[in-house]
């Protein structure tokens, strides 16, 4: 029989959880920051002390452990759209299954006896002070990391969009592209790349006149039409877009607000990871 010791359990436990929301992140293009990362792992933590309570029924416990994981995410990365946070939890749940099918497979291989697995919680009897420089070592490279990806611009990281024209105002989850640098030649503002299913969801029944060009000169749409000239790689190509009256970036917890930006409707398909692609000019932006 293994004595389980609170302060190793947790300890461990969020040792564990910080790197799962690492490589959650990694996966869906996340960069939240460092503390709510640490804060989450705790609070992820807290749940590992049922470990001390009587075996539950599968249907309990995966109740149990639905609630940790929504907590855990939501803690970590924040408010947002119900469908990245469904996004995010699928991903936590397949990087946190990956970590129990290995812990799983030392406990049927070898069945140590430091080690105890109760309520799908796993106890590992190891020294705090392997613990702690193994932290240590771990927070050491992952701040190289972080330095050298800081180095490159940010290319890969998502941020969340809200974009207001008229009385119409939608929620958009935006890849940074290092290699977008679209912008509107009249007034030289950045230029927001978004899915068709977004731009229709903005301009509601004036879709259709956008989208086939036929706007009329008395609409509130004609003064605010654009079409924008660029290269893709396929070739060039002209993309319809329009200016809207502002945006909102949300980038971990900063917000820029950009006046009169334009929103031009991709040709293709962005993917179902995000509705809009835009270049790190707007990071720049101010409030």
């Amino acid at each position: 029989m293994v004595t389980v010791y609170v302060d190793i359990l947790i300890i461990l436990n969020a040792f564990v959880n910080f790197f799962i929301l690492l490589v959650t992140s990694s996966f869906m293009k996340e960069n939240p920051k460092t503390l709510r990362v640490a804060l989450s792992s705790f609070v992820g933590a807290l749940f590992s002390l049922y470990i001390f309570l009587p075996s539950f029924s599968f249907i309990l416990e995966a109740t149990v452990r639905l609630l940790c994981s929504a907590v855990s995410v939501f803690v970590c990365f924040g408010k947002g759209s119900i469908i990245r946070f469904i996004r995010l939890t699928l991903v936590f749940y397949a990087v946190s299954f990956m970590y129990a099918g290995i812990m799983l497979g030392v406990w049927f291989i070898l069945k140590p006896d430091s080690m105890a697995i109760n309520n799908g919680i796993v106890y590992l009897d190891v020294s705090p002070l392997l613990l702690i420089i193994v932290t240590l070592v771990s927070y050491i490279v992952l701040t190289v990391v972080k330095m050298v990806s800081s180095k490159n611009g940010g290319g890969g990281e998502s941020v969340g969009l809200k974009c207001k024209f008229d009385e119409k105002t939608i929620s958009l989850s935006a890849l940074v592209d290092t290699g977008h640098n679209i912008r509107d030649n009249l007034a030289n503002s950045p230029v927001v790349i978004i899915s068709r299913d977004k731009m229709k969801d903005l301009l509601g029944k004036d879709f259709d006149a956008f989208f086939e060009g036929n706007i009329a000169p008395d609409s509130f749409l004609f003064p605010r039409y654009r079409i924008i000239p660029c290269k893709t790689v396929g070739g060039n190509a002209l993309l319809k877009a329009v200016r809207i009256d502002s945006m909102s970036v949300h980038r971990r917890d900063t917000v820029y607000k950009i006046d009169c930006p334009i929103l031009a409707m991709s040709i293709a398909s962005l993917g179902g990871d995000y509705d809009a692609i835009v270049g790190t000019d707007i990071l720049q932006v101010t409030v």
